[in-house]
């Protein structure tokens, strides 16, 4: 789906390029990698995760990086059964080339990105907790866990949970706005957020909320 979208007519698709600065010139946003300029719009989204807070525009939002580990696992004549995801505190997927994904651990402290035999450990139990019988099936007792592959990426969340997504608010202004919150937070504003930009967000919708 992505390689059909990004063939359409009016999408350039820009590779290996690493985006570090958004400049505002006159109407356009201009992206920057140090003194290169990658392209410009008169909107631009940052879709990057917690990634987005390198940009001065979106620092202040309040995201945050939660580790997850996943566990893959070979698939077996019984395991081959399994049609759909199934998901409690953890999921399995259906075999894909040959293996089974098995997922994922929460770790809020580690930055580390190699994926470690306790997290796999915790998978396992993962997997016990949400199927006795895909236990069974991916004869999971048998497997040595010291042996088991996967890998390790970083979550973005926020305070609630819950995406955050819409317009970005202008800095200066917003703080101009609600510096009465900063005193008493029982105040109401009746001022309308100072967006005014065109730069708009779309992160933190990978943490399920619960």
């Amino acid at each position: 789906m992505c390689h059909a979208q990004a063939a359409h007519a009016n999408i350039s698709l820009i590779a290996h390029q690493q985006a570090l600065e958004l400049r505002r010139v006159d109407d356009q946003w201009q992206v920057w990698s140090h003194e290169r300029l990658i392209d410009s719009a008169p909107v631009v989204v940052l879709a990057g995760a917690a990634d987005i807070q390198q940009f001065s525009q979106s620092a202040d939002l309040p995201l945050k990086r939660i580790r997850g580990q996943i566990t893959r696992l070979p698939q077996t004549q019984a395991s081959t059964a399994l049609r759909s995801v199934v998901c409690a505190e953890g999921y399995v997927a259906p075999a894909r080339l040959g293996e089974h994904t098995l997922g994922a651990s929460f770790d809020f402290n580690s930055t580390d990105l190699t994926p470690n035999l306790a997290d796999h450990l915790d998978n396992l139990g993962l997997l016990r907790e949400i199927s006795e019988d895909l236990t069974s099936r991916l004869e999971a007792a048998a497997l040595s866990p010291e042996q088991l592959q996967g890998r390790a990426a970083f979550r973005c969340t926020s305070p609630d949970y819950l995406p955050i997504v819409g317009p970005l608010a202008d800095r200066k202004a917003f703080m101009q706005a609600y510096a009465a919150l900063g005193k008493d937070a029982r105040q109401v504003p009746d001022s309308a957020c100072p967006v005014g930009w065109t730069a708009c967000t779309s992160t933190a919708a990978t943490v399920r909320a619960g």
